[in-house]
């Protein structure tokens, strides 16, 4: 059952059975991740579950736009400095991303917090909605500590900018040589 399923769930099932919120929890601990191989032989890696959602799976799955990005930037620049400064602008826009998403989540939780303060009844029916948010923002933070490595969820559109840098620098080398 993925996260948005539970607000859509069938009456007959409910929270309280356990299997429902097991099935988020895991959802929000595993940021589930597909191999895929494009018709040029080039891989990249297409993004399920959390990393999917919103912006940030629009972001993680434009790795032709980044591949094309970087040959360009190969072709124009082909600096070392060129290369460094465009990855890091890369992870810059997936933090922001990751941010405001994780902002959102917490405004969430801030306001079950409230709804749990005006009506305790309500604590049984919002915790478990708030352990699943919480898990997915520690996943989310997570992900932009290891953005600064170049590594986690970011890695397929550094990966892709890095190959498509390296094949625009090798046509300039070819064509001015």
């Amino acid at each position: 059952m993925k996260f948005l399923d539970f607000f859509i769930r069938k009456p007959n099932e409910t929270i309280e059975n356990g299997s429902a919120y097991r099935d988020m929890s895991i959802d929000a601990e595993n940021g589930e991740e597909l191999m895929i191989e494009t018709n040029d032989n080039r891989r990249h890696v297409k993004f399920t579950g959390l990393s999917a959602e919103g912006d940030i799976g629009i972001f993680l799955n434009d790795n032709e736009k980044y591949y094309h990005y970087g040959r360009k930037n190969g072709q124009l620049y082909g600096s070392v400095d060129s290369l460094e400064n465009a990855k890091k602008d890369i992870v810059a826009k997936f933090q922001r991303l990751v941010t405001k998403s994780i902002d959102g989540r917490e405004d969430e939780v801030a306001q079950m917090n409230m709804h749990i303060e005006a009506f305790p009844p309500n604590e049984n029916q919002l915790k478990p909605k708030m352990n699943v948010l919480t898990l997915e923002i520690n996943k989310l933070k997570e992900q932009i500590e290891l953005s600064e490595k170049f590594e986690g969820w970011v890695k397929s559109n550094i990966a892709s900018f890095e190959n498509g840098f390296i094949k625009g620098k090798n046509e300039n080398l070819a064509r001015l040589f």
